[in-house]
């Protein structure tokens, strides 16, 4: 049971280590497949940043090397995980004139929605992190 849940996890920390990565590209104005994302979720990503794109902006991105992960639902059999993924934001904003910008350092809480095969995130929230 133990070798199981070990699978488990591993599979559940390369799909968050690849949407976190990314994520990375996709604010730095960069176009990756996602194809492991629900469309709709795609989607609605994607135009959420877009935005700053079409106004010149961009981002160099850096979430640190660690992050914080709750789960819940990865122990039971053919149960959708919701997963509580706080990284650390460390990313410089670049604007079209390709100066960097001065930021804060933050923490944000990425929301998912699983697929009970953890080959699917199904949905995608993301917002400020309290600390």
């Amino acid at each position: 049971m133990g070798g199981d849940m070990d699978d488990k996890v591993k599979a559940l920390q390369g799909l968050i280590e690849t949407f976190i990565y990314d994520l990375a590209q996709l604010m730095a104005a960069l176009n990756p497949p996602m194809e492991y994302l629900d469309p709709v979720a795609a989607k609605a990503l994607r135009e959420s940043i877009y935005p700053y794109h079409e106004m010149g902006y961009t981002l160099a991105p850096d979430f640190g090397d660690k992050g914080e992960v709750e789960t819940e639902g990865l122990e039971k059999p053919n149960q959708r995980i919701h997963a509580k993924v706080i990284i650390s934001d460390r990313s410089v904003p670049i604007d079209r004139f390709d100066r960097r910008l001065p930021a804060e350092r933050r923490k944000w809480r990425l929301n998912l929605i699983i697929s009970p095969a953890l080959d699917r995130i199904e949905h995608v929230s993301i917002e400020p992190h309290e600390v």
